[in-house]
């Protein structure tokens, strides 16, 4: 009876995989962001590379769900198609589903996603190809799977990105809160912050770390404030840019004393 150890590898959203056959495989589009209306059909195509000059690839193409998981921090939970309350996969359908990619050899995999009349909000899942490498001997050995995907954000026109800011305090050097999604797409916002003087000047600022938020969901976020800021009254405006010309900034009057940060008062926009 023969044995088998089984390795799996999943890269998701990066362009390369390397198998043990020394091909490897480039998806050009590692994110593909579709905007839709309801009722509408988009058709379109995924080109895939072998990027070897000495092998081929048997590959084979399937759908997955994923979403993302706390703390938000960009880790994903992948899933059985279907299974995610924003799945899409019973609008994808794409072909082929199994081929032979030759040594620097290309293919299109074609998809359509028929978008229905009621849908409202982001659905999101990931199309993955995936190549077995089986024991050539059927001695014992290692058979490396390894798979690559190609993640697709579906947006609906009338989807709304709303949020909220609570919790703010000090502490360690540092402001933070909490950042909550009330809308119903995931929010992915390149954050940034600038610290006002009394003098309306930029005494300080930097960027926020990036998450990674599902709608109705809470992550924690922070302002780390130099040590080099002088004792004074400020205000800091914090803006999460969600692309597309939507943002949402919240600002903060403070004073720093000798011993301590005090909040004063806060506003969203």
């Amino acid at each position: 009876m023969h044995k088998y150890i089984i390795a799996i590898v999943i890269v998701c959203g990066v362009w390369f995989f390397s198998t043990n056959a020394c091909a490897q495989v480039m998806i050009e589009q590692g994110k593909v962001i579709i905007k839709a209306n309801p009722g509408e059909t988009i058709v379109n195509k995924l080109p895939i590379h072998n990027t070897s000059g000495t092998n081929s690839i048997n590959l084979r193409a399937y759908w997955e769900d994923f979403i993302y998981t706390a703390p938000f921090a960009g880790e994903k939970d992948f899933m059985a198609a279907g299974t995610s309350e924003y799945s899409a996969s019973r609008w994808i359908n794409f072909s082929p589903q199994q081929f032979t990619l030759q040594s620097k050899g290309s293919q299109m995999i074609s998809y359509s996603i028929q978008v229905p009349v009621d849908a409202k909000g982001g659905y999101y899942g990931v199309l993955f190809l995936e190549e077995g490498g089986g024991n050539p001997d059927g001695n014992i050995g290692v058979s490396v799977v390894t798979r690559v995907g190609a993640l697709f954000f579906i947006e609906i026109t009338n989807s709304v990105r709303k949020c909220k800011i609570e919790h703010l305090k000090y502490a360690d050097k540092k402001f933070s809160g909490d950042f909550t999604n009330l809308g119903d797409v995931i929010l992915i916002p390149d954050s940034t912050y600038y610290i006002l003087d009394q003098e309306g000047l930029v005494a300080e600022r930097g960027e926020i770390k990036k998450f990674y938020l599902p709608p109705q969901k809470t992550a924690a976020f922070d302002v780390e404030i130099g040590e080099k800021l002088p004792v004074g009254k400020f205000t800091a405006v914090l803006t999460f840019d969600f692309g597309a010309s939507e943002n949402f900034t919240y600002e903060f009057d403070f004073e720093k004393t000798d011993d301590k940060m005090i909040i004063m008062s806060k506003t969203t926009s």
